[in-house]
């Protein structure tokens, strides 16, 4: 009697099993059609690119893997989007940044944005206190309800200089401390990262926009070339994925170039910006100057007001 009930369990079990092995396959299933028409959709609308697009800028959307306590560093990417087609394949972060500003998740990546922290820090050295010692310049441990964070790290961030120096304007003074007679001083300061990461060596993940490491969870902004010899399946997915968006919204970044002179329009700034890959000649400098052009030596560019005089000449370096 007691062997039969055992069979009976033994099948009950492994029908239990069967049923969830059924349905994980189902699941699998179903994913894999998913899958399937989607990249069919982004081939159809990646076959019906515009002629002169080279390459794609996309956002991705990742999320953190890492375990610190296997030394393990790595994301997943959940979702990605396409944002503008580009004319040439180089990585551009003000073409990057212009694309980015498409999309309301990757806007906080647009022209002019970078993160920017407003925190308390020491205008005094505190040598001695219960054994611990504080130096002039770093965080407050005594500010929280102020910067927002226990251990003075700052999460009162801003994407623009002017939000933060507004802030600060708006919020209260410090208030000094006395340690052991010694009274410390402490004021705001607010501190700036780029959003623009520079990753190309071995093991780098590229020229990308993020606020964050590579691997942190949030939106990064890629450029990916368009293939003759391998598949462009990332670029159809995002395709597919992208809510659909005007054709000039599309196209707002896009830059000409003949494979050595890129000509923009900064639709933002209305002008006119010519990247050369090296100096160009006394002939062409003078003939730049000549029709407005500056020289912009932090930007590596020649820039001036878009006018049809300006575009023209622009347009005649690239024939």
């Amino acid at each position: 009697m007691g062997e039969v009930i055992s069979l009976q369990l033994i099948d009950s079990a492994n029908l239990v099993k069967e049923e969830a092995r059924q349905r994980h396959l189902q699941a699998v299933r179903e994913q894999e059609e998913e899958h399937a028409t989607t990249l069919e959709k982004g081939k159809y609308l990646f076959a019906n690119r515009p002629t002169w697009a080279k390459a794609a800028i996309l956002a991705e959307h990742n999320v953190d893997q890492s375990d610190v306590m296997s030394d393990y560093h790595g994301h997943t990417t959940d979702k990605t989007v396409f944002l503008a087609w580009s004319r040439h394949t180089q990585d551009r972060f003000d073409e990057m940044r212009k694309a980015a500003a498409l999309f309301p998740e990757t806007a906080h990546l647009g022209p002019s944005k970078d993160v920017y922290t407003a925190r308390v820090i020491l205008n005094t050295d505190i040598p001695n206190s219960n054994g611990c010692a504080y130096w002039k310049g770093n965080p407050s441990h005594w500010h929280s309800e102020l910067d927002g964070e226990p251990w003075g790290g700052g999460k009162k961030k801003f994407t623009t200089k002017a939000e933060a120096e507004a802030f600060v304007a708006s919020a209260p003074q410090p208030e000094s401390i006395s340690f052991d007679g010694l009274l410390a001083e402490f004021s705001w300061e607010i501190t700036c990262k780029s959003v623009e990461h520079r990753e190309k060596y071995s093991m780098g993940a590229g020229y990308y926009l993020k606020d964050g490491h590579r691997d942190d969870t949030g939106w990064q902004v890629s450029k990916r070339t368009i293939s003759d010899r391998y598949g462009n399946d990332e670029i159809c997915l995002a395709l597919a994925n992208t809510p659909k968006r005007r054709a000039e919204e599309e196209t707002a970044v896009a830059s000409q170039s003949n494979g050595a002179i890129t000509v923009t329009e900064n639709q933002e700034k209305n002008g006119i910006e010519i990247r050369f890959p090296d100096k160009p000649s006394e002939q062409v400098r003078e003939q730049l100057k000549s029709h407005g052009f500056r020289w912009s030596k932090f930007q590596g560019m020649w820039y001036a007001r878009r006018n049809p005089e300006t575009l023209t000449f622009a347009q005649s370096l690239l024939s």
